[in-house]
């Protein structure tokens, strides 16, 4: 092999490498959900989303409610609340997160701790 070959399949392999770095850094959704998130607009309303599957909502003026979660797959949330089970679509960009619910609600959030 010559120099010049030697080069192209020294980039080759760096290149190889960094794109199987990148691939194994994205998070899934349910790690990425893991934290306290507020809803937009309203810094009082806190979700905290925890590893063992609870999800503890906090308000101000409200007494602490506590449900459990799981994603269902990578985009859908499903809430089993007290009576009723809820799946909604969730999406991730940087620190915020959308949610959509059956009922075609659209809420947003910024997580404000990990």
């Amino acid at each position: 092999m010559n120099s010049k070959s030697s080069g192209r399949f020294l980039s080759l392999i760096v290149a190889v490498a960094m794109l199987f770095a990148f691939a194994g850094c994205g998070k899934s959704a349910k790690q990425k959900i893991i934290g306290k998130w507020a809803f937009e607009g309203d810094k009082n309303f806190i979700y905290n989303f925890t590893e063992s599957g609870e999800l503890i909502t906090t308000r101000k003026d409200l007494p602490e409610k506590k449900e459990k979660y799981r994603f269902i797959d990578n985009e859908t949330l499903e809430v089993e609340m007290k009576d009723e089970k809820m799946k909604m679509k969730i999406s991730f960009a940087d620190n915020d997160n959308t949610i959509n619910t059956e009922n075609e609600s659209k809420t947003k959030h910024k997580l404000i701790r990990q």
